[in-house]
Parts: C-alpha cells; sequence; structure tokens
C-alpha cells in the first residue's frame, strides 16, 4: 500500500512536470527574437512553461538579440514618422538614447510639417480675404499672411535640419538627387 501511494505520488508529480512543459513553444529562441524584433515583453518563463537554465539563456539571450534591432534609432525614427508611440523600456539600456533620439526627432518632423501647412494654408486664406478689401484693411491681412509664411519658412528651415540629422544618424537614407543634377556624364573622364 505504502508503494503504492509512493507510485501515485510519483506520476502524479511526473504528468504536472509535463503539463508544464506542455504550454512551451517548440522554437523558443524564434521567439525570443521575434518578441524583441516587436518590442513586446518577454512573455516567458510562465505558469504554462518552466525553462531549464539553458533554455532560459538561449531564450532571453536571442529576445536581445530581437531588441536590438527594435531599439535602434532608425526604428525609433520609422516609428515616429508613423505616429506609433513605443516601448522604450523594453530596450536596453545600451540603446535607449539612440532610440528615444530617432523617435523624437520624427515625431518633430511630423509636427513641424503638420504646422507649416496649417500656416501655408492660413497664408493662402488670408490673401484670399484680402481681395477686394479696402486698402487698409487689405494690408493688415496681407502682413498677417506674409507673417505665417516666414513662419513657414522657418519651419522649412527646421525640418531640413531634422532632415539632415536623420540622414547623418542612419535614420533615413539621404534624398535622391534630381534627374541630370551634377550626374557625369558618360563622356566624362573622373580624374
Amino acid at each position: 500500500m505504502k508503494y503504492l501511494r509512493l507510485l501515485v505520488i510519483t506520476a502524479l508529480v511526473a504528468a504536472g512536470g509535463c503539463a508544464e512543459r506542455s504550454g512551451c513553444p517548440q522554437q523558443l529562441e524564434q521567439m525570443g527574437v521575434e518578441e524583441g524584433r516587436r518590442g513586446l515583453p518577454a512573455s516567458l518563463p510562465s505558469p504554462q512553461c518552466e525553462l531549464s537554465e539553458a533554455e532560459r539563456d538561449g531564450y532571453f539571450a536571442a529576445r536581445h538579440r530581437g531588441l536590438l534591432e527594435y531599439c535602434d534609432g532608425a526604428a525609433g525614427f520609422r516609428m515616429g514618422l508613423a505616429g506609433e508611440t513605443p516601448e522604450i523600456e523594453v530596450c536596453p539600456a545600451e540603446t535607449q538614447k539612440a532610440f528615444r533620439s530617432g523617435w523624437r526627432a520624427a515625431v518633430e518632423i511630423v509636427r513641424l510639417e503638420k504646422r507649416r501647412s496649417e500656416l501655408l494654408a492660413e497664408a493662402d486664406r488670408l490673401l484670399k480675404t484680402a481681395d477686394g478689401l479696402a486698402e487698409e484693411a487689405r494690408q493688415a491681412l496681407i502682413d498677417q499672411a506674409s507673417a505665417r509664411q516666414q513662419d513657414a519658412r522657418q519651419d522649412e528651415n527646421d525640418l531640413e535640419a531634422l532632415r539632415g540629422l536623420a540622414t547623418v544618424q542612419g535614420w533615413q537614407a539621404p534624398p535622391e538627387p534630381p534627374m541630370g543634377a551634377n550626374q557625369p556624364s558618360a563622356g566624362d573622364d573622373p580624374q
């Protein structure tokens, strides 16, 4: 009887161990890389999946590789342009500054582009409204429109500076030169 009880307890413990492993994915490292690339929090270990030390090390090393892709400045820049709010806290400490810088630069580009467009639209509206008004009222609206255009030009300068920073940092590719601009022709000899 005592032997039977010990056998039942051993079987239950073994079954419990199997249940803990049944929730584990087959390719832990692949899962770790994918979670990292998407900036997701670690999903393992979990109550459904206990990991051995080697499995845990492999999963977290793979996750770290994925996070290095998610957390670089170029990825932050792309997320900022897309209007996404990234999960910066999942990033390794050594990547957070570059990631945050890329994201903030892109968010500022989006803000300035929107503001510039609004300023130019407002200037156009003011100029259209000025048509047909008495000279004094007309000149006041033209002056307001001119001020909006000047602000839009300043925003364009700021945008160019941010785009230059993004290019220098490698967050975005440099703009393509216009066709034929400063390109050597087939007969030119590069000396």
